[in-house]
């Protein structure tokens, strides 16, 4: 090999890398502004131009890549269910996500995680920044008649807190859950100055969920009883968190004041799942429908989704194991269900008890909030196609041997 020069394989390979990177780090951009008050209206040629964009990035990265695996067969399946939920939802989201996974599963999922988080975390200031120098709107929303919720430059007052609880998960992970005194103290209080800004409070009880659970992990690492419990909440809490959710959507009674009271509880939720559930039903892949959530509308917009919108239905699902049943149907849905509870149970056998935490955040804030499969704001969805990849790839290993001996 002539100095100065690289091996085909190794220039594929990081021609593969830098597409990956331009064309997640492009997506991620411009999602994030799509939910800030910088963004362009829908349908519009910007739009349409990034979008396309991203694709030919993740696309050349792909063919740079790509080889005859199990990653490749779980990215057919999942790439179709893809193209089934936009025919018949509209939705492509799911599509989306297939491409941008199978494209960085050979790269190391820490080196996304510093990524994201640098990219996200730089990009979240500058919005907040921007809207309290007055050059974006921070928009004032209202709880009921209750309190003043600021938007800090975003369409909606609990888009940063949702973002927020990602960007801390993926530092916990980079930095293997060993905080200094300092980051610790730092973390929790920007947890409180969003939630006294936003009154977003999912997200706010999640964060000092990790961080309790990260402590205790430093100071009870070694006692059975800690293992024991996370690994158990990572197995089984997104088939637990799905199953009660959906029963007590169907089962949800108005006239009865305890539901009432759980309803209020979950600030309306129950009431909604309730109502969208059984107006709509389940699809194989899902269906259109147009949901008037309380955001502004996009293209810098002071106007809500709800006035823009008169005829669309108010009662947004907001679970995202709901959510992604009802607007993109029960294939997706198991699907879902199947590929994080094989992740979870790959966390616990080999006891990566930080990991075990994290899924269990990422379950329970999947009970009330709907971004579960959105790569701006669920990082993790790289570790667990890795995973799933991973685990498949064994079994079909140990099929093999198995052939053989027979």
């Amino acid at each position: 090999m002539v100095v100065g020069h690289m091996e085909p394989s190794k220039l594929r390979t990081r021609l593969a890398c830098a597409s990956f990177f331009s064309g997640y780090g492009l997506w991620l951009i411009w999602k994030l502004v799509s939910i800030s008050m910088l963004s362009v209206a829908e349908g519009s040629v910007f739009n349409t131009m990034t979008h396309a964009l991203v694709y030919g990035l993740i696309l050349i990265s792909i063919l740079m890549s790509i080889s005859m695996d199990v990653s490749l067969i779980l990215f057919v399946i999942t790439a179709g269910i893809g193209i089934a939920v936009k025919i018949a939802a509209g939705d492509v989201l799911l599509l989306d996500t297939a491409l941008i996974l199978y494209a960085g599963r050979k790269v190391e999922f820490k080196k996304i995680a510093w990524f994201t988080l640098y990219l996200i975390g730089a990009g979240s200031v500058v919005i907040v920044v921007l809207s309290q120098f007055g050059v974006i709107p921070d928009y004032l929303f209202k709880r009921g008649s209750e309190a003043v919720r600021h938007g800090l430059g975003f369409r909606y007052c609990t888009y940063l807190s949702h973002i927020y609880l990602n960007l801390v998960m993926l530092h916990l992970y980079v930095r293997d859950g060993k905080l200094p005194a300092w980051q610790y103290i730092g973390i929790i209080i920007i947890n409180i100055l969003i939630f006294i800004f936003t009154d977003s409070r999912n997200s706010f009880a999640l964060v000092l969920l990790l961080m309790i659970g990260t402590l205790c992990l430093s100071i009870f690492r070694q006692r059975p009883w800690l293992g024991s419990c996370l690994r158990s909440l990572a197995k089984y809490s997104f088939v637990a968190f799905s199953v009660i959710g959906l029963v007590m959507a169907l089962v949800y009674d108005s006239s009865t004041p305890a539901w009432k009271a759980l309803n209020s509880l979950s600030s309306n939720r129950l009431a909604q799942d309730h109502a969208s559930l059984n107006k709509y039903g389940i699809k194989p892949f899902g269906q259109e429908i147009e949901f008037a959530g309380n955001s502004l509308v996009t293209g810098g917009s002071l106007v809500s989704r709800k006035e823009s919108f008169p005829e669309a239905d108010k009662n947004y699902i907001e679970s995202s194991y709901l959510n992604t049943l009802v607007l993109r149907g029960l294939v997706p849905f198991l699907a879902v269900l199947v590929a994080f509870s094989v992740a979870s149970r790959e966390a616990a056998s080999k006891d990566d008890l930080l990991m075990c935490l994290i899924l269990f955040v990422i379950a329970a804030h999947s009970a009330f909030d709907p971004q579960l499969l959105n790569l701006l704001y669920s990082t993790f969805l790289f570790w667990v196609w890795q995973e799933c990849s991973a685990f498949f790839r064994k079994i079909s290993m140990e099929c093999a041997e198995k052939n053989k001996r027979d």
